[in-house]
Formats: C-alpha cells, sequence, structure tokens
C-alpha cells in the first residue's frame, strides 16, 4: 500500500498526541471513487474507535462525522480499513475514541485500487 504524505493524520503518533489535519482536495481520488482510510496501533490500550471528524472551511470547528468501533486489540492487529462517506467534507481530522492510556498508531489516507507498484 503507498501512503502520501500528505494524506497522512498520524505516523508513529503517541496516544495523546494531535493527529493532522488534511485538505481533501489533495487526497480525493475522483469521482466514484471512495475515500479510504487504514489504521494500526501499537501497544495501544484503552482505545475503542476512531473519530472521522470534518468541517467545511478552514476557519471552521471540526464536527465528527462518524465513529468507527473497534477493540484496542484489532488496532494492534490491523490494519482496519474504513471507508469514508462521499459526503465528507473538505477538511478532516480524527480522533481516537475511548480512553487510550498508552500506545501509538498510524492512520492515513490510501488510494486503494489506483496505485500499483509498476
Amino acid at each position: 500500500m503507498y501512503i502520501d504524505k500528505l494524506a497522512v493524520f498520524a505516523d508513529d503518533l503517541a496516544f495523546d498526541g494531535t493527529p493532522e489535519e488534511l485538505d481533501s482536495l489533495n487526497v480525493r481520488p475522483g469521482p466514484g471513487v471512495p475515500i479510504t482510510m487504514y489504521a494500526t496501533g501499537e501497544n495501544m490500550a484503552g482505545c475503542t474507535g476512531i473519530n472521522i471528524r470534518d468541517k467545511a472551511n478552514s476557519g471552521d470547528s471540526f464536527a465528527t462525522r462518524m465513529t468507527v468501533n473497534f477493540t484496542a486489540a484489532e488496532l494492534n492487529a490491523g490494519p482496519i480499513q474504513i471507508t469514508l462517506p462521499s459526503n465528507i467534507k473538505r477538511y478532516l481530522t480524527i480522533s481516537l475514541a475511548g480512553t487510550a492510556t498508552a500506545g501509538t498508531y498510524t492512520a492515513a489516507i490510501s488510494m486503494t485500487g489506483i496505485q500499483t507498484a509498476k
């Protein structure tokens, strides 16, 4: 799987770190192609999912669009694949659901089915 630096929310980020804010104009694969996010963790504890948050304009506040629930063990065994809604707004970020107490995680958008290793 190929990951573009412009499409990374968290790269081995500590459980209490602040994920990046992405401009979806940099990561949209095109009309009719879903936006897919992948997440995986290491030694994560207390995490019960990921909140996908979005906003239309850079000056707006983020609102939670959806929460994807899983266990910390599932995240540690990842990657977990999350298909984002087609009506997602321009600016995106994530937050951990639950009460994470340890570990690191990586989360990014990947253009599944578009990239090849040729």
